[in-house]
């Protein structure tokens, strides 16, 4: 390249890369992810940093509930989030999501993790008006467990938790 007014040639410089180092962890593994080594069911929840309104009025950060019967426990729970993430992350204010585990003992020919599922769906559309963000198909009515038993469960992530992640 020349220079118009002098002709001369011009020297191009190179750029400087630069480098920056978030302070924040990408990615947080704690000691419970061993249990999803085990053949166990499990059912799992998305959870947001911040409660969401629904609308019946209430909140929860309840953004997602999924169930793994597979032999590897840590997958479908992890490409939940990687399928959610950036859905739930572009909700204003929230800042990080946590996946918590509700394991189930295994019982002959009964999907226990299905059922367990479905029943927190249902409880779930029937506390707060509508499905979890995440979820588009809704449970079913159940006989398996004690409906005061799985409000206590959804109702225990309606707001953000001092013992959250953020906070060790």
């Amino acid at each position: 390249m020349k220079n118009k007014n002098t002709g001369e040639k011009k020297i191009k410089r190179k750029r400087k890369n630069t480098l920056s180092i978030e302070n924040n962890p990408a990615i947080w593994v704690e000691r419970s992810f061993i249990h999803l080594q085990e053949p166990n069911r499990v059912v799992y929840f998305i959870l947001g940093s911040k409660p969401i309104p629904y609308p019946n009025g209430a909140s929860s950060r309840i953004l997602y509930i999924g169930e793994s019967s597979r032999k590897d426990l840590s997958e479908r729970p992890l490409e939940s989030l990687k399928e959610h993430a950036v859905e739930f992350l572009n909700i204003r204010g929230m800042k990080y999501l946590t996946v918590i585990c509700v394991r189930l003992r295994a019982r002959q020919k009964i999907k226990m993790s299905k059922l367990l599922q479905d029943a927190l769906l249902f409880e779930f559309k029937a506390l707060y008006g509508a499905l979890p963000k995440g979820n588009s198909q809704s449970g079913t009515e159940h006989k398996h467990w004690p409906i005061e038993r799985l409000r206590e469960i959804l109702r225990k992530y309606e707001k953000a938790s001092g013992a959250d992640i953020r906070s060790k």
